[in-house]
């Protein structure tokens, strides 16, 4: 069997366990923020004590992992 055969595309490992767990992406400055539609801007960024104060809820949904987006 020729090697290009024995396996193709792109290989994802992860670690022990992961698959036990229910992952959600949260955008930080999403998390209860306020924001005008007609002037198409913030008037409240999300911030990470939003994002603390709503793991217990996330939690009651299921959710056992958070992935936090714009964290840099």
């Amino acid at each position: 069997m020729e090697a290009a055969s024995l396996a193709q595309g792109r290989f994802i490992v992860h670690a022990r366990g992961v698959r036990d767990h229910t992952f959600h992406e949260v955008q930080v400055d999403y998390q209860n923020a306020q924001f005008d539609k007609n002037e198409n801007q913030f008037l409240k960024r999300g911030t990470f004590k939003d994002v603390e104060e709503s793991i217990p809820a996330y939690s009651k949904e299921g959710v056992s992992a958070l992935y936090l987006m714009g964290t840099l």
